[in-house]
């Protein structure tokens, strides 16, 4: 579920896809600070939102995996019934 605050969803939304704390804390409009990224990644909802999200792009990673493996299965099948393999 999205953040209310706008600027952590954005921040979370970064940390989710491998971007470092300080370049998320930018992105989230927030002015260049030493300590404040790390402060912030450490906020509990914060580190839930991030945690769901990372969820997400896993479970449709695993999921598009899943369909090309069933499809390569099938085209293998049909190699096999049509004697090309």
């Amino acid at each position: 579920m999205r953040l209310e605050n706008a600027r952590h969803e954005v921040f979370a939304q970064a940390l989710s896809k491998g971007k470092s704390q300080a370049k998320a804390y930018a992105e989230a409009g927030y002015k260049p600070s030493v300590a404040l990224p790390s402060r912030l990644a450490t906020n509990t909802i914060v580190m839930t939102r991030v945690a769901e999200l990372q969820a997400e792009a896993a479970q449709k990673a695993t999921d598009a995996l899943s369909f090309e493996a069933v499809d390569l299965f099938r085209r293998f099948e049909r190699d096999i019934a049509e004697g090309r393999w």
